[in-house]
């Protein structure tokens, strides 16, 4: 396991069934979590680590590209959260901080990964940009084609 300290701070809201983590990144803070994802990608690790500021974070992925959900168990007492990424997630994820790093802007102002919990409910985490790229309304037209 990759063990890498993050000085970020976690949002967390309790919907009941529903829960959210949300937290906010910078470019710099973009290219950490980018590099630790990579590992998980590759297999180069089974594991990763994040300790943020009020919440540590245990990740690992699914390899099965054929299973299309993410799991994960919060300790909300602990302010631990275990995950199982897909896949699909996990690129999704990558790919995104990659272009903010690159462009040092998001595309978008944020990106939802969404899991199912083990009270059968609904964990989002959302990652959110510091500096993001904002749309005209024409713009958008476009992009939906």
């Amino acid at each position: 396991m990759k063990k890498k300290e993050i000085p970020i701070i976690v949002d967390f809201k309790d919907f009941g069934q529903q829960k959210a983590l949300k937290f906010n990144v910078n470019s710099i803070i973009a290219k950490e979590f980018c590099m630790m994802f990579f590992l998980l990608k590759e297999n180069l690790v089974k594991k990763i680590e994040l300790k943020l500021k009020n919440y540590i974070f245990f990740v690992e992925t699914e390899q099965d590209i054929d299973i299309k959900e993410s799991f994960c168990v919060i300790d909300q007492n602990e302010k631990v959260f275990k995950g199982t990424l897909s896949a699909n997630s996990l690129d999704f994820v990558i790919h995104f901080l990659l272009k903010y790093f690159r462009d040092e802007i998001g595309e978008a102002e944020h990106i939802d990964v969404d899991f199912k919990n083990q009270n059968g409910g609904e964990v989002t985490l959302t990652i959110k940009c510091d500096i993001y790229r904002e749309f005209s309304s024409a713009e958008i037209i476009d992009l939906l084609g």
